[in-house]
């Protein structure tokens, strides 16, 4: 009856300082400063006040081992043995190590062993149970705590592999593709070796081609001054004869032989003007002709690919009459079997009614044939 009064009181109390509770501080640090002022006053029941909010409003505090610690003591203070017991629970399942520093009262309380009508050897019997049953949960959650603690090691140690699996495997595709690139550039500065090897080497047969034609035409030059040359020291004495009998004849005929002599000249030079315009004519028709023959290549390769194409949708076209063809024939097949279990249905009736008329026949005999006995 005495506690039941109590309880009362402490109902009647707490609703009384709810509104004075609900305006109070609602910041961790001061709610915490209220509690412990509480409790180290040995207001017990107004600590566990403080201390419920404070878990209620912050469950992730970073005091929570000292909460629930002054909550489980508060409430063993004031006779709530049940919170009490509960709460203990919860400090040893989250603090293991607490098992070994807790007063034995509280331990006793984890095991919710009953506390009353019992002598002072079994409360001292009961209380040693309670202990020991205390300290398994927190080996238990000491357990379960290095058990979480190893798995947590192992999936970290998995995603550490996963991660240096997944690094490992990018750095080889990137190594991969570098040495693809590093390929592709080489085979490409192969190719534009080649070229300018081809393009040097061309360049050279058209020189030597231009030389050559310039070399022939200096040497019919040369041939033909000779020739000239020959022809005048032939013609040398008869015209100094000419000259000692008309100066001024000798002098024009000096005059046109200088002037034969000048358009020779002159024939040359444009002659191997020509020559050299003609090369490079030459040099252009080879590099137009390379063109045309690149694009004609490229376009051989479209047509070819138009080609490829174009019987690949004949093929496909053809497929699909084939497969038309197919559904076609296997409609008309069911058509006709539906037709011929049609026919066969209607025909049934008539058939029934035949046989049963020869059985109607076969009786009116076997009736006739017994009455022409029994007149016998």
């Amino acid at each position: 009856m005495d506690k039941l009064r109590r309880l009362i009181l402490i109902s009647l109390l707490v609703l009384s300082l709810y509104p004075v509770a609900a305006h109070a501080e609602t910041d961790e640090a001061s709610m915490l400063r209220r509690a412990t002022e509480h409790y180290h006053a040995g207001k017990f029941f107004f600590a566990t006040t403080w201390l419920e909010r404070v878990l209620r409003t912050y469950p992730a505090t970073t005091r929570r081992e000292e909460v629930l610690l002054m909550l489980s003591r508060a409430y063993a203070s004031t006779g709530r043995y049940d919170r009490a017991s509960e709460t203990v629970r919860d400090l040893l399942k989250a603090y293991p190590k607490q098992a070994e520093t807790l007063e034995p009262g509280l331990l006793a309380l984890a095991s919710g062993a009953p506390r009353a009508n019992l002598s002072p050897a079994e409360e001292k019997e009961a209380e040693g149970k309670a202990i020991k049953a205390a300290k398994a949960i927190a080996a238990e959650a000491r357990a379960a705590e290095a058990k979480a603690a190893q798995l947590k090691a192992a999936e970290k140690k998995a995603a550490e592999a996963k991660v240096a699996a997944a690094k490992a495997a990018e750095a080889k595709a990137a190594a991969a593709r570098a040495a693809e690139v590093r390929a592709a550039e080489a085979k490409a500065a192969e190719a534009k070796a080649a070229e300018a090897k081809a393009a040097e080497l061309k360049a050279a047969k058209v020189d030597a081609f231009a030389r050559k034609l310039a070399e022939q035409k200096a040497a019919r030059l040369k041939a033909d001054e000779e020739s000239a040359a020959k022809a005048a020291a032939a013609k040398a004495p008869e015209a100094e004869a000419n000259v000692a009998k008309d100066p001024a004849a000798s002098a024009a005929d000096a005059k046109a032989m200088a002037a034969r002599a000048r358009k020779i000249e002159a024939k040359a030079k444009a002659d191997a003007a020509q020559a050299e315009a003609k090369a490079a004519a030459e040099k252009a028709a080879e590099a137009k002709a390379a063109e045309l023959k690149e694009a004609a290549a490229k376009l051989a390769e479209q047509k070819l690919v138009e080609k490829l194409l174009a019987e690949l949708k004949t093929s496909e076209q053809r497929n699909l009459e084939a497969r038309a063809a197919e559904i076609a024939a296997e409609k008309a097949a069911e058509k006709r079997a539906a037709e011929l279990r049609a026919a066969e249905q209607s025909a049934e009736p008539d058939v029934s009614e035949r046989k049963g008329a020869k059985w109607r026949g076969d009786e009116k005999k076997m009736s006739s044939v017994s009455t022409g006995n029994s007149g016998y």
